[in-house]
């Protein structure tokens, strides 16, 4: 997988938590809910500056290593 691709998957995603978001009630018991879905989003910004430095950066030993990080990351997210 590709970083473009990568960031492509992670942009979807964003837009996924962010309807999360929107369509969660502001009921007092979902704070909890709303608070990981609050540091999954913060996770998932990080990652994508993260690629967005990587794309910018012709260094292509940088690339793959930090695609390789990305990768497992986004492992651990959608599991």
């Amino acid at each position: 997988m590709k970083l473009s691709e990568i960031l492509e998957t992670l942009q979807i995603i964003e837009g996924e938590l962010d309807d999360a978001v929107n369509q969660l009630p502001e009921y007092e018991s979902n704070t909890d809910t709303r608070g990981s879905i609050d540091g999954a989003r913060y996770e998932l910004y990080n990652l994508k500056d993260e690629i967005e430095r990587a794309i910018l950066d012709s260094n292509k030993d940088n690339l793959k290593i930090i695609e390789n990080k990305i990768i497992n990351v986004l492992k651990k997210i959608l599991k």
